[in-house]
């Protein structure tokens, strides 16, 4: 429905969860499962097919605030840089920016109680856009204030090594995100590593 979306899926209980996706999940008050939240802040509503007006509604509109990543993989090293450009109508204080490594193409099996597959469990099921580790503190870090003003743009830099947990180097992206000092995001992006973004502004 739209190519404008960014996502995040946390794991609980499985081979896919780390202590630092239930931090994430306790953080915003999840306690069923699967549970889907839009920009940090609002649950989509079930059933959620019938409900994707929700999501791309989100999508709409002026944020006053862009970004651009670029990750490269050298090795086990991760190499990533977060460009985030201010528009002059930008005034959330306390912002934070959050970076998150995730990874497609993981096969286990799942659990099914929907009736949008047949069978339980789903035998080898293909799980995207994983959560892998949190390079930012998960709930995210301070932006400057002395970054943010009109057209300047503030970059984070990230020099780490893969995390044991990662299955495929190919199949890992990055997802940066604004959010407000309510952590409710403002914007977000991915991108896979190798590639080089460039601003997207309206």
């Amino acid at each position: 429905a739209t190519d404008d979306a960014s996502f995040v899926a946390i794991h609980n209980g499985d081979e896919m969860s780390n202590s630092t996706g239930n931090s994430i999940a306790n953080a915003f008050g999840v306690t069923g499962l699967p549970t889907a939240m839009l920009n940090r802040t609002t649950e989509w509503n079930f059933p959620e097919p019938n409900n994707v007006g929700q999501v791309t509604g989100l999508t709409d509109g002026q944020s006053n605030v862009v970004l651009a990543i670029s990750p490269t993989l050298n090795g086990t090293t991760m190499e990533i840089d977060v460009n985030i450009k201010f528009g002059g109508l930008y005034n959330q204080a306390n912002s934070k920016l959050v970076v998150y490594l995730v990874e497609d193409k993981l096969y286990y099996n799942q659990t099914n109680s929907t009736s949008y597959y047949s069978g339980n469990p789903l035998v080898n099921f293909e799980h995207n856009e994983v959560f892998r580790s949190s390079l930012t503190h998960h709930l995210g870090d301070a932006i400057p204030s002395s970054e943010v003003f009109d057209d300047n743009v503030y970059t984070k830099s990230f020099n780490v090594t893969v995390p044991g947990n990662v299955v495929n180097t190919s199949n890992m992206s990055v997802v940066a995100f604004v959010v407000k000092a309510n952590n409710q995001v403002i914007n977000v992006r991915t991108a896979d590593f190798g590639v080089n973004q460039t601003f997207e502004e309206l």
